[in-house]
């Protein structure tokens, strides 16, 4: 099953190190009130 999964998706290997891919829209709260507003 990891073998599939890391053939399936090279990107999983990257993701354990790297944010989870939510980083395309950031929570608000992580965005600088200033700017969010």
């Amino acid at each position: 099953m990891m073998k599939l999964h890391d053939v399936s998706s090279p990107q999983t290997s990257e993701a354990g190190n790297r944010p989870p891919r939510p980083s395309r829209h950031p929570p608000r709260h992580t965005l600088p009130v200033g700017r969010s507003i």
